[in-house]
C-alpha cells in the first residue's frame, strides 16, 4: 500500500512540474540602446563603451550605457522573484587581477535612440557584480532588478543604466540594435525573469514572443512516458 501511494505521489509531482518551469524566459535584444558621456553627449552609432578615468586625480565614471525594453513586451503574470541581465563585451581593458565592479541603476529621464544628451541615472542601485570579463560576459541578478521591471511592465519603456566602477577599466559592449554592424560578436543581451523555483526551461524571444513549445512538448512527452511506466507498476504491485 505504501509503495502504491509513493508511486502516485511521484506521478503527481511529475504532472505538476510544467506549472513551475513554463514561465521565466529570456527577452533578447533591447528595443533601444545608447552610450552617453556623463552629463555630455550620447551616441548610437558605435559600440557601447563604458569606462572610468582618473586623469583629474579623482576616479570618475565617464561613460554610461543605457538599455531599454518595451514595457508592453513584459508579461504581467505570474509575478517573478528576481531578474537577471547578461550582456556581452567584444573589447575590454580590464585589470583581471583586481576585477572591476559593474552596476545597474534606474534612469532619471526618458530617452530614446535620438537622445543627444545624457538622461542621467539615479542613486537607486538595482544590481551589482564583480567581473573580470574572462568570458566576455557580465551577468547581474537581484530581486531589486526583478521588482523594477515588474513595476515597469505596463510602461512605454523599461530602461536601465549600466556603469563600470573602479578606475582605469573600460569595456565595449555589443550595440544590440546595431549588432549586425559588429564583426567581432553578435551576442544579444539576455534579460531573464525568475519565478520562486528559479528554474527556467522556456524562453521568450523579442521578435516572436512565443514560448519554446518544442521544449514544453518534450517535457510533456517524458511525463506521459514515465507516468505510464509507474501506472503499470502500480497495477502489477
Amino acid at each position: 500500500m505504501n509503495r502504491k501511494l509513493l508511486l502516485v505521489v511521484i506521478i503527481l509531482v511529475l504532472v505538476a512540474m510544467p506549472a513551475t518551469v513554463i514561465f521565466a524566459g529570456t527577452y533578447r535584444s533591447p528595443n533601444q540602446d545608447i552610450v552617453c558621456e556623463v552629463e555630455g553627449n550620447c551616441y548610437d552609432d558605435q559600440g557601447l563603451t563604458i569606462g572610468t578615468d582618473d586623469s583629474s586625480g579623482e576616479c570618475k565614471i565617464v561613460q554610461v550605457m543605457y538599455l531599454g525594453w518595451s514595457g508592453k513586451d513584459i508579461p504581467d503574470s505570474p509575478q517573478w522573484e528576481s531578474a537577471s541581465l547578461e550582456i556581452t563585451a567584444y573589447a575590454k581593458a580590464i585589470n583581471e587581477e583586481k576585477p572591476p565592479t559593474f552596476e545597474v541603476y534606474k534612469v532619471l529621464a526618458e530617452w530614446d535612440e535620438n537622445t543627444t544628451r545624457d538622461p542621467g541615472y539615479s542613486d537607486s542601485l538595482l544590481a551589482s557584480t564583480v567581473d573580470n570579463l574572462k568570458d566576455n560576459k557580465v551577468r547581474f541578478e537581484s530581486k531589486e532588478l526583478g521588482n523594477y521591471f515588474w513595476e515597469r511592465r505596463e510602461d512605454k519603456e523599461a530602461t536601465v543604466a549600466v556603469v563600470i566602477k573602479d578606475c582605469n577599466n573600460k569595456a565595449t559592449f555589443v550595440d544590440h540594435e546595431g549588432s549586425d554592424k559588429q564583426d567581432a560578436v553578435n551576442d544579444e543581451a539576455d534579460l531573464m525573469f525568475h519565478v520562486a523555483t528559479s528554474v527556467s526551461l522556456s524562453h521568450v524571444d523579442k521578435e516572436s514572443s512565443n514560448f519554446s513549445w518544442f521544449a514544453l512538448a518534450a517535457i510533456v512527452a517524458l511525463i506521459v512516458f514515465v507516468s505510464g511506466i509507474l501506472l503499470r507498476k502500480i497495477k502489477t504491485a
